[in-house]
């Protein structure tokens, strides 16, 4: 359905392996062993793997003791092509639509006094798209600010871009 090539994809299967008893397991990759199933040779096999990853990495290894398969792995890697993201085909500077308003709340910038601030959703803003400040954009996963003396702008990349408003100083 995400348009991914199976042709290309890489199974990787592992055992979590420990000596019974522990409280840890090593992660023993079965690159060559039991592709059709594991038969007793793959098992004595991830056996064997399973001592030589132990060995090297906490100096000895305990072939005497019974060995637990704690859990099995099947990790499929596929390559996905390199997200090229494309800009809105035509932007025009316009006023943020009335379908983005949420509402608008008593919002405290300075402790001292409120402003009336219109909230609206992020989705709902097109390219081009432009806020005033005070604003609150709204989205799934993050809020976004837009203080008195500032102003945003949706870009053809689907962005919000704020900036400080001139002012008008003599």
């Amino acid at each position: 359905e995400e348009g991914l090539d199976p042709r290309v994809a890489r199974h990787e299967r592992e055992l979590d392996m420990r000596y019974t008893g522990q409280g840890y397991e090593l992660r023993v990759p079965l690159a060559d062993v039991g592709h059709r199933g594991l038969t007793s040779a793959g098992l004595r096999a991830a056996r064997a793997a399973f001592d030589q990853l132990h060995a090297r990495i906490h100096g000895h290894a305990a072939a005497e003791r019974p060995v637990e398969i704690v859990s099995y792995r099947l990790r499929i890697r596929v390559p996905a092509p390199k997200y090229r993201p494309v800009a809105a085909r035509s932007i025009r500077a316009r006023a943020a639509p009335k379908a983005a308003r949420k509402g608008k709340r008593m919002v405290y910038f300075e402790a001292k006094s409120g402003a009336e601030t219109l909230i609206f959703e992020r989705d709902r803003l097109p390219p081009g798209a432009r806020l005033n400040g005070p604003a609150i954009v709204e989205q799934f996963d993050a809020t976004t600010v837009i203080p008195p003396s500032w102003k945003a702008a949706v870009d053809g990349w689907g962005n919000l871009v704020l900036t400080r408003k001139a002012t008008n100083r003599g």
